[in-house]
């Protein structure tokens, strides 16, 4: 309980909490790595192979001092499980105090959206709200990726690539990955970028983009911790216009 209301005692930054307080810290993440490594060795010196669920090697992880990033990923996206558990219980008490319609009109006031997204963010977040997950998340994901290419366009950055007299959108990875997260969340870029990344695009972490545009494990969809944790990215956004664009 007293968990909880840490994140509502101050109205006016309960968003920039709840934002800040459920992105991943890859530091704590290393740091509890680092101790599993030395407490644990024999777990690290075994490499292996990651299959999907048809079978198919996504990647061949070798001992830890040959792939350590891999290892600190796989931590994270674990911690990112447990941490389910209370993003979960937060957000539970968040849209008491926040109506669909609230966020609806946070998200339209931003320069990232347009005119004619209100009837669509209003249907997304009512989805949420009503429990309907699947929707959510089915309408979420592109919207997410929309809004991260409007604010590398915004921001002066390309989101086309030219090849052989074609054009073709960057990939979410490439935009997340662009210095866009590093100028706006400054102190915390690192976790923020890489939480994006692994929520959305790395096959080391979620991966809830592709795995979505390529039909891999769709009744995962159905998950309210998948939704959550699109909706707090929603959340995200808010937090760059209330805090940089508005500046900018």
């Amino acid at each position: 309980e007293d968990y909880v209301n840490y994140y509502f005692k101050e109205e006016d930054k309960i968003i920039q909490k709840v934002c800040v307080g459920f992105v991943i810290n890859k530091k704590q993440s290393k740091n509890i790595l680092d101790w599993l490594i030395k407490k644990h060795p024999l777990l690290f010196i075994i490499g292996k192979k990651i299959l999907d669920k048809n079978w198919f090697p996504i990647h061949t992880i070798k001992w830890v001092d040959e792939d350590y990033n891999w290892h600190l990923y796989s931590q994270i996206t674990q911690d990112l499980y447990i941490g389910s558990i209370f993003i979960d219980k937060v957000l539970e008490k968040f849209v008491t105090k926040y109506t669909s319609l609230d966020l609806a009109k946070e998200l339209m006031q931003n320069n990232l959206c347009e005119l004619d997204d209100e009837k669509f963010i209003s249907n997304m977040f009512e989805n949420y709200y009503n429990w309907n997950y699947l929707e959510f998340n089915f309408l979420s994901i592109p919207f997410i990726e929309k809004l991260f290419r409007k604010l590398n366009e915004m921001l002066g950055l390309t989101i086309i690539n030219y090849k052989d007299d074609k054009i073709e959108y960057k990939s979410l990875d490439y935009l997340i990955s662009s210095w866009v997260i590093k100028n706006l969340f400054r102190s915390r870029w690192e976790d923020f970028e890489l939480y994006f990344r692994l929520v959305l695009t790395m096959v080391e972490g979620w991966n809830l983009r592709n795995n979505l545009a390529h039909g891999i494990e769709l009744n995962h969809f159905y998950d309210k911790n998948i939704s959550n944790r699109l909706f707090h990215i929603l959340l995200c956004f808010s937090l760059i216009r209330i805090v940089e664009l508005n500046n900018n």
